[in-house]
């Protein structure tokens, strides 16, 4: 399962992006709480929300922190600029920049990617590399290599892509787990809350 671009949107999200300072904040606020909360006013206490929420909160801020931080670290550089083959013209990339997100392949890896567009795309004709309609797409310190035409730099560029989604798949579980582990403790505090509201209506 390739998860690295939905890993992606979640970690733009308001949420993912927040949660380092919520780390923070949530103590804060849970003192707070308890001071408000031991203390009358005209002969009554009250507090913020459910004691136990400040806890489950933390914990949602820490994941949703931990599989941000995995991402940043571990999501390949190439999928983290572009989406798309829109971005990839935006940025005004070439084949230079593909053969650099491969760079750091394994021999093992660079053979693969090189074999993959060897099968979906070919080799470029002795005409095309002659009239310099070809590009030259390297990987791996080994400087694996395969020429192609330029027509076909999109097709390249999404085999390209996609074969970076199913690199590092144990840290795409892990982040997702994460972020799942944060989700999940924020819907049982919204569940847990409306309940506790609607018990005093």
């Amino acid at each position: 399962m390739k998860l690295w671009m939905t890993i992606k949107e979640i970690s733009k999200s308001k949420i993912s992006t927040s949660c380092a300072l919520w780390i923070f904040i949530v103590p804060a606020i849970a003192k707070l709480s308890t001071v408000i909360g031991t203390h009358g006013y005209n002969d009554f206490t009250f507090k913020l929300v459910a004691p136990h929420s400040f806890i489950l909160l933390y914990f949602a801020a820490i994941s949703f922190f931990l599989g941000t931080l995995l991402y940043t670290l571990a999501c390949p550089p190439f999928l983290k600029a572009v989406d798309n083959y829109n971005d990839f013209e935006k940025l005004k990339m070439t084949e230079f920049n593909l053969s650099q997100s491969l760079e750091k392949f394994s021999k093992i890896r660079a053979e693969e990617i090189i074999s993959i567009i060897r099968k979906k795309i070919g080799k470029a004709n002795i005409t095309s590399i002659d009239s310099d309609q070809a590009l030259l797409i390297e990987a791996g310190d080994s400087l694996d290599s395969i020429m192609v035409e330029s027509k076909n730099l999109i097709k390249c560029f999404w085999l390209v892509h996609d074969y970076h989604q199913s690199t590092r798949l144990v840290f795409q579980y892990i982040i997702m787990i994460f972020y799942l582990c944060g989700f999940g403790i924020l819907l049982y505090i919204l569940a847990s809350n409306l309940f506790i509201v609607l018990n005093t209506i």
